[in-house]
């Protein structure tokens, strides 16, 4: 009951941050952007043979889900303890 509480209160406040986004007209991107995307790509396969780019972005990421997974566990944790009948 209190984890369904906590996502419908998450879903709203996702909800309620996209609405203003939503709203907007429909946008393109400048074309000078796929541009310089495809030349930063260029540069990034020149470097991939001294470092192995994909294998740090990898490493990288699963760093972030390790540590996002972490602050998550302690924020329920706290979360938790300010419950007035659980100590």
């Amino acid at each position: 009951m209190i984890v369904t509480f906590w996502l419908n209160n998450l879903f709203l406040l996702i909800v309620v941050i996209l609405t203003p986004i939503l709203l907007l007209p429909n946008a393109s991107l400048p074309v000078d952007l796929n541009t310089s995307l495809v030349a930063a790509g260029s540069y990034l396969k020149a470097l991939d043979y001294f470092f192995p780019i994909s294998t740090l972005f990898t490493i990288l990421a699963l760093y972030i889900v390790i540590e996002g997974g972490i602050m998550l566990w302690k924020l329920i944790n706290w979360g938790l303890k300010k419950i007035p009948t659980i100590s």
